[in-house]
């Protein structure tokens, strides 16, 4: 039920939790299906004591920011909008079809019978794809790929032969997110090329789901065990 927190923000609260019901059900989970259901109702009815129209209005306050900021924020809408140089109907066409690329890949992939995730995995996998296809989100949002971060420089060092790899992972990844602090001060695009940074990560996931590697033993890198 905590999950239908994720609601306090709808519009990367909707994808993330559809994602994770669909992980519930690949795992027959009815206990969390019931939970994301009953809290989104929970949390509904709170809004409605003060507004019974709430969900109209926010709906059009997002169209509202959507719009004022299409093509600056760190998301594949985003990316498509600069891509047909803010073409609305090329931007939102081009931004459904990624959208719905990277859902069918995410869906594929909680579903696939010849390796289940495990829950670190899913909820790295579904936190990054919500977070690059929800249409409003500013790069402040990305607090929450800690998450996969941690999943990836965890596989990197079990199944790395020197501890040279995550942390060279992790020094890129700084190297990308300062880059991308760099042009949203030097670009009119402003937030948009932040975009990098889950991207990034959303490929080694994928990898790494799809070519799980040989654990490489402690003494391998150059650490001795003490009795």
């Amino acid at each position: 039920m905590l999950s239908a927190l994720l609601l306090i923000k709808p519009t990367f609260g909707v994808p993330a939790l559809f994602l994770l019901g669909l992980w519930f059900l690949s795992r027959r989970v009815w206990q969390g299906v019931a939970g994301i259901v009953a809290g989104g109702l929970i949390l509904y009815g709170i809004g409605a004591l003060a507004d019974p129209q709430w969900p109209v209005v926010f709906l059009r306050m997002g169209q509202m920011k959507i719009g004022e900021y299409l093509g600056l924020q760190p998301t594949i809408l985003n990316l498509a909008s600069f891509a047909c140089h803010k073409d609305l109907i090329c931007s939102y066409g081009l931004g459904l079809v990624l959208s719905a690329v990277l859902l069918i890949i995410t869906i594929l992939l909680i579903f696939s019978k010849k390796r289940l995730l495990t829950t670190l995995e899913a909820m790295s996998l579904i936190l990054t794809v919500a977070l690059l296809i929800t249409p409003y989100l500013w790069s402040y949002d990305f607090i929450l790929l800690i998450i996969p971060v941690s999943l990836i420089v965890h596989e990197l060092i079990l199944h790395s032969a020197s501890y040279w790899v995550p942390i060279s992972f992790l020094i890129a990844l700084d190297f990308t997110a300062f880059l991308g602090l760099y042009l949203q001060g030097q670009s009119q695009f402003k937030d948009l090329w932040n975009v990098v940074l889950p991207l990034v990560i959303l490929v080694l996931l994928i990898w790494l789901i799809k070519n799980p590697l040989a654990k490489i033993p402690s003494e391998s890198k150059g650490i001795k065990k003490t009795a």
